[in-house]
């Protein structure tokens, strides 16, 4: 039922419900779709009341349940006249799919792929699989989760801690987090690339910050040359001294995500920074000597145009930032914009417009698309993509969205992933800050059991 729940709220959004074997839809249509997969593996779709279309019958060539969705989106699409630039693909990774096509117009007619999104995701699975092929299976990533802000944005998920209400469980928090890196060190082997998030790390002052960073960094104790990622993300978090402190302990990579360089629009999305602390703590991050900075924009943010975002971007590329991260507006669970808010701007053409752009001149500004995913709820239902310099991809987000490597994440509502033989499992720990620090020796054990260390 999952591929064909996915397509019908691709469509409809949060209107469908699931009861067993049927999906109901509230919707201005009245029609009744039946998939069907024979004995024969024969795929068929029946659409009661669609004029001229009435069965689709194919031998499926590709997975039943990628068979399904396609056919399904197919009469969706003739009945609603809406066509969506992923076509039947809603899963989280397109460049899965792409690395076994040949070409663009494989893709296109065998998904419904709009042609410059099979181009991005054909591309970028080719870069992906080049990064990947620098690493062993038997390499190490390590996460160190900080669900931590100094204030939650409308879009933002639940699990992130308002600082200025839960500023007293940091040093308890991180206590925690060392605890747990300190037992699992002898599954700490091959590490080559360390990623800090959050949440916003930098929320921290800067001696604990400090003091945090060097303890984790000691214990995990990564290979050399290996890279370290700080997502510092809000630019009010920041100062000259703190960033100093950063690169001290052995970080060599940052994100400085502004969202958008539009001030009104930061006000509406709750971000307590301006632009102009942006570009201050861009300079300042160079200044200490940060050679590897990220920066993330955010398409389809509520009460922004097409020039806003083309603003936001053109000033970013003045800074040339080695990566720049695009995202679709995705409303997460718990956050505090409205579903409808995001759903109802399925097929928004300023955001399918920003992002478009924004593809095209990042890449003619001499980066490459190096990694892609898709996630629920996206306005549009478009896509996020990194871009990247040569030479400056981030080696931990090709590893991690591959699932072909180990992952080993620290902290509050992260899931931990072991890779043996090409096939991973998946540990799911506690979401939340409080009950991690409550129940982090219960963790630990789970943890060195999964991990067998």
């Amino acid at each position: 039922m999952f591929p064909a729940s996915d397509v019908c709220r691709l469509f409809f959004g949060s209107s469908i419900r699931i009861e067993k074997n049927r999906i109901e839809i509230d919707c201005p249509y009245e029609y009744q779709i039946t998939s069907r997969v024979d004995v024969d593996g024969i795929v068929s779709t029946q659409a009661a009341g669609l004029a001229g279309r009435n069965t689709i019958k194919s031998v499926a060539q590709i997975p039943a349940n990628r068979e399904i969705k396609r056919q399904l989106y197919r009469v969706l699409s003739e009945i609603t006249g809406i066509c969506f630039p992923w076509g039947s693909l809603t899963g989280i990774r397109p460049t899965l799919v792409a690395s076994e096509i040949e070409s663009v117009e494989a893709m296109t007619s065998m998904y419904d792929v709009r042609p410059d999104k099979a181009q991005l995701a054909i591309r970028t699975a080719r870069e992906e699989a080049r990064i990947l092929e620098k690493t062993d299976e038997r390499d190490v990533f390590v996460y160190i989760g900080i669900p931590f802000c100094p204030g939650r944005c409308t879009y933002c998920s639940f699990i992130t801690q308002d600082n200025f209400r839960n500023s007293g469980l940091l040093p308890d928090y991180c206590d925690a987090v060392i605890r747990e890196i300190r037992a699992m060190s002898g599954a700490l082997k091959r590490v080559r690339a360390v990623y800090i998030g959050g949440g916003t790390p930098t929320v921290m002052e800067d001696p604990l910050l400090s003091r945090f960073l060097n303890d984790c960094l000691g214990l995990i104790r990564p290979d050399e040359g290996a890279e370290i990622t700080l997502e510092a993300g809000r630019p009010d978090t920041m100062s000259e001294q703190k960033l100093l402190s950063i690169r001290r302990a052995g970080i060599g990579r940052i994100c400085i995500n502004p969202q958008t360089l539009i001030d009104r629009t930061l006000r509406t999305i709750g971000r307590k920074h301006t632009s102009d602390q942006f570009y201050k703590a861009y300079e300042w991050a160079r200044k200490v000597g940060f050679s590897s900075i990220n920066t993330d924009l955010i398409a389809g943010l509520p009460g922004e145009t097409e020039q806003d975002f083309i603003y936001s971007m053109e000033h970013i590329l003045t800074r040339m930032p080695e990566s720049i991260t695009v995202h679709a507006l995705c409303k997460k669970r718990g956050s505090n914009l409205d579903t409808e808010q995001i759903l109802s701007r399925f097929g928004d053409e300023p955001a399918d417009g920003m992002v478009t752009y924004a593809s095209s001149r990042i890449i003619q500004s001499g980066y490459h698309p190096y990694y892609l995913y898709k996630q629920k709820n996206t306005v549009g239902a478009l896509e996020n993509t990194g871009f990247a310099k040569e030479g400056k991809e981030c080696l931990y987000n090709v590893a991690m969205m591959s699932d072909q490597r180990t992952v080993i994440a620290f902290g509050a509502g992260i899931s931990k992933r072991l890779v043996i033989n090409g096939k991973f499992k998946r540990l799911d720990c506690i979401r939340h800050p409080r009950e991690y620090i409550d129940r982090v020796e219960e963790t630990i054990r789970k943890k060195i059991e999964f991990f067998e260390v």
